[in-house]
């Protein structure tokens, strides 16, 4: 486990070079951090990637699970690829599948979540998710400021109407959700906590 930061700086690098969307490093620190302060031990993740941040957060949680779906299968294989190299393979399990098809099948309760998958989508997410969340625990959506659209610090194109009008109402939504504590942080593409009372 002691060349985890490496390996992932070279995911990281790795996916840069390919255009592949990696997690912004002030947002990374952050959920980072956070699974640190929580220790979660059932963690879910949608938007397996290349798996640089699921191996991040069993690393930050030694005892953690990781579940994680990713619905394309050539992302998934390079993620396992990575697990075995960071030598968490044994804590994670996989999902190749759209995030409907493993919601709709999901069971158990999880203490820990981390959304990074169709932005449009994330109040549907979180209504197929919110039976699954422990009291307690905490759920982590990433990309919720969306480059400055949603907060309206930056033009956008008609095309990103509906994705920044679901965030928006998304947003608020959970703010106004007496059975969560939600926070918005401005930190690389904004990232929302929200902890189940």
């Amino acid at each position: 486990m002691s060349n985890t930061s490496e390996l992932l700086k070279e995911i990281e690098n790795e996916a840069r070079r390919r255009f592949m969307t990696v997690m912004l490093k002030d947002s990374f620190d952050v959920l980072i951090d956070t699974v640190k302060t929580k220790q979660p031990k059932r963690i879910l993740e949608l938007g397996t990637a290349v798996g640089y941040s699921g191996i991040a957060m069993l690393n930050a949680s030694p005892n953690a699970r990781l579940y994680t779906v990713e619905y394309l299968e050539e992302r998934a294989k390079e993620a396992h690829e990575n697990f075995i190299k960071a030598g968490v393979d044994k804590r994670v399990e996989q999902f190749i599948a759209s995030a409907d098809e493993v919601l709709d099948n999901l069971s158990g309760e999880f203490d820990f979540m981390f959304i990074d998958a169709a932005k449009s989508h994330y109040e549907h997410y979180f209504d197929m998710l919110d039976k699954h969340l422990e009291h307690g625990g905490v759920m982590v959506f990433d990309n919720v400021l969306f480059r400055g659209y949603v907060e309206g610090k930056a033009e956008y194109k008609h095309r990103m109407n509906t994705i920044v009008t679901n965030m928006r109402k998304f947003i608020e939504r959970l703010k106004n959700n007496e059975n969560y504590v939600t926070t918005v942080l401005d930190v690389g593409d904004g990232l929302l906590i929200a902890e189940k009372k």
